[in-house]
């Protein structure tokens, strides 16, 4: 059963105590669910995530093969050999070229360095042709970087006395013995959880070569080259990958590579985090397939620059090239994973402070995504692609702001209800920060939101037959369990508890809380809601039913172990008979459901004008044709299901209309108009409508009561 565009996916509770691990790490208990909800479930685990250090990054030399690679990068240096650096042209292998370059520069040695590209023909792998052209240039040491190489050129450049180090590379099986590969994809033992970009692992070559060295230096000046090819490979943000972009990061705003600063400059926001996706965007861009090598040369060039003033016009040129940048917040998927469901008082600074120990985000970290159900909408704004949307509950207001939202242009009203997921973030304004909830989407609870979708209708059409003879015997002696939870304010999360075991009924009257039921059921992804919903009846054969619109007395309450009252009740009679026939009732109903009680009711029970109007749209359409269709009815008279089908009940039982059949096709006969005045109001069916809209008026006042439960 499709509810909403997108499938919203909850992440299941793992069991976890989360209030022992937020006592330990003096955090609150919400973050601490987010830490569980990312597999980091001790108390271990967690200080490492939340306090990454440098210090906590592995010995470069446990990487399979990173001695012999030392040990032939400084023979080669101490023999002045040439060295070739042979790279891939995408950000990641643009910035682990430049890593080296800028460290045998450091050491007063020109690399060089060979970028294939494709506008030429070539691929990203080590072929007979650039060992000829390497050999040509005298070149006896070549440092390939996320490329691909085979058996017969690892040979071939052998025989003509060339080494070649692979960094990150595919490569065959069979490659002879002594050929030197780090590979932190291969390297299973020392890096389970941690596949280093390429970016990453030539920073652990040149962490090795300088192993003696100042490391301070070695991070100060690497780093944020690591971090953003870090990102740009898209690898999992977690263990070394997580220490090298957090710090990265922190070394790139402060960087002192002229390159860096002016495509930070040009890429300014006054959020760190889109700056650098603006960053990478533009290097993506621009090292798209088509590039040409000089290009390449000049990227790489604007990233050695030792002039920010070239440096800046560079990068003016490289944006002036580029189409605007138009940063997508959201991504259109169909399902959102969904970290934790908030409540108001959830929603504070400190969780805001909390979740920016959770940066770096990215794959394997993402940015925490919340759910909030039951908001009000107090005002809400479209200006161009941007939507602002002002909330309320329980009296606390909250801004939020959304992109590609335009579906809700001309949809939402004041003061409807609605489910939210977002990320949580704080916003400065004239020097004043508040709480904001930047939507990732928005649920509506409206009926006009479902009028073309079949649940709607199946309500409908229930509807109308709660209205009918309802003749039940009372046993006042036969009173059930009662455990009261009425008016709590998230009743859903009992249901979840009930389902799990034994057998249930779940009533419900409101098609409100019906969508509130079926959205829970669906976030949480436990259960098949095709098969527990019915309307009017209970299916026999299943243990578990949510019944829509329950005609009591066609239901054996007896059979279930619990009879779960979801919302308020049409009246007292119904209530008492639920008392008095299940043996564990559960009521979860609020004051909230009066007033959609009261809103179905109305959209239920016709006056004596909807009569008039379902009469005269009966004998237009049937001027047109024999066969009438029930939904033609409906909507040439601009009135629910449930309340034509009830207008044509009373319309026949007033001797107005036959009807000889009513399902989807209708056959029926307008009558000649009686020799005496009819009073409509007056029929039994009419009275009986009204009855129950009076019985529920009454019945209010009192539901609450504590005296209520004691029939």
């Amino acid at each position: 059963m499709k509810l909403h565009d997108k499938i919203w996916l909850l992440k299941k509770d793992v069991g976890i105590d989360a209030e022992e691990m937020s006592k330990k790490l003096g955090i609150s208990v919400t973050a601490s669910k987010l830490l569980i909800n990312r597999g980091i479930k001790t108390f271990e685990k967690a200080e490492r995530f939340l306090n990454p250090r440098l210090e906590d990054l592995y010995n470069p030399f446990i990487l399979e093969n990173m001695d012999k690679a030392v040990l032939r990068v400084k023979e080669a240096l101490e023999s002045e050999d040439e060295i070739w650096i042979y790279g891939k042209y995408d950000v990641d292998g643009i910035m682990s070229i430049s890593m080296l370059l800028f460290y045998f520069k450091s050491l007063g040695i020109n690399a060089n360095y060979y970028i294939p590209s494709d506008i030429v023909g070539e691929k990203h792998e080590i072929n007979s042709k650039i060992i000829n052209h390497i050999y040509s240039k005298k070149g006896s040491l070549i440092i390939g970087i996320d490329c691909i190489v085979q058996v017969e050129e690892i040979n071939y450049a052998k025989s003509l006395g060339i080494d070649i180090i692979l960094l990150d590379c595919d490569y065959e099986d069979n490659l002879p013995e002594d050929t030197i590969i780090i590979n932190t994809k291969t390297n299973y033992y020392n890096y389970k959880y941690d596949i280093l970009s390429s970016a990453g692992t030539t920073f652990k070559l040149i962490s090795a070569l300088n192993l003696s060295e100042n490391s301070k230096y070695i991070y100060n000046n690497y780093l944020d080259m690591v971090a953003l090819g870090t990102i740009a490979d898209k690898v999992l943000i977690i263990g070394e990958n997580r220490i090298l972009v957090k710090y990265g990061l922190q070394m790139l705003f402060k960087t002192d590579k002229f390159g860096l600063r002016a495509l930070l400059n040009i890429c300014k926001s006054e959020d760190e985090e889109i700056t650098v996706k603006k960053l990478i965007f533009i290097l993506e861009q621009k090292l798209s397939k088509n590039i040409l090598t000089e290009e390449i040369f000049l990227l790489i060039n604007l990233l050695l620059s030792d002039d920010y003033n070239k440096a800046y016009k560079q990068v003016e040129k490289l944006y002036s090239n580029i189409e605007r940048f138009e940063l997508e917040k959201y991504d259109i998927k169909k399902c959102i994973d969904i970290d934790l469901e908030l409540s108001v008082k959830e929603v504070n600074f400190e969780l805001i402070e909390e979740i920016e120990k959770f940066k770096p985000f990215g794959p394997g970290n993402p940015k925490p995504i919340f759910l909030y159900r039951n908001l009000i909408v107090e005002n809400f704004v479209f200006t161009g692609d941007n939507f602002k949307l002002i909330v309320q509950d329980e009296s606390r207001i909250f801004d939020c702001i959304g992109h590609n939202l335009k579906k809700f242009i001309d949809k939402l009203n004041k003061k409807e209800k609605v489910d939210i997921v977002f990320y949580l973030e704080k916003k400065r304004f004239k020097g004043v920060e508040t709480i904001q909830f930047n939507l990732h989407d928005l649920r509506r609870y409206d009926l006009s939101e479902y009028k073309n979708r079949e649940i709607l209708n199946q309500f409908y059409t229930s509807l109308s037959n709660i209205v009918y003879d309802f003749k039940f015997y009372i046993d006042k002696n036969q009173l059930g369990r009662i455990f009261d939870y009425r008016n709590i304010k998230n009743r859903h999360y009992l249901i979840d508890k009930k389902l799990s075991k034994g057998s249930n009924l779940i009533l419900v009257n409101t098609f409100n809380a019906l969508l509130e039921l079926l959205f829970y059921l669906s976030d949480i992804g436990r259960y098949d809601i095709d098969d527990l919903l019915s309307f009017n009846f209970a299916n026999d054969n299943l243990s578990n039913n949510i019944v829509v619109n329950p005609i009591l007395n066609k239901i054996d309450l007896k059979k279930f172990e619990n009879v779960i009252i979801y919302d308020i009740p049409l009246n007292r009679e119904r209530f008492e008979y639920i008392l008095c026939c299940g043996k564990n009732i559960y009521l979860l109903y609020n004051q909230f459901d009066i007033a959609s009680t009261k809103k179905m009711l109305y959209n239920l029970i016709p006056d004596r004008s909807d009569l008039v109007k379902v009469y005269k749209c009966l004998k237009k359409v049937l001027g047109k044709s024999s066969e009438l269709l029930f939904n033609d009815i409906y909507k040439e008279a601009e009135l629910n299901l449930s309340k034509v089908k009830l207008c044509m009940d009373i319309l026949e039982r007033a001797g107005l209309i036959k009807i000889y059949e009513c399902n989807n096709k209708v056959n029926l006969e307008i009558l000649p108009p009686p020799s005496e005045k009819i009073d409509i109001e007056s029929t039994d069916l009419y009275k009986r409508a009204y009855d129950l809209k009076e019985k529920f008026e009454k019945y209010k006042n009192i539901a609450f009561a504590n005296n209520v439960l004691k029939t």
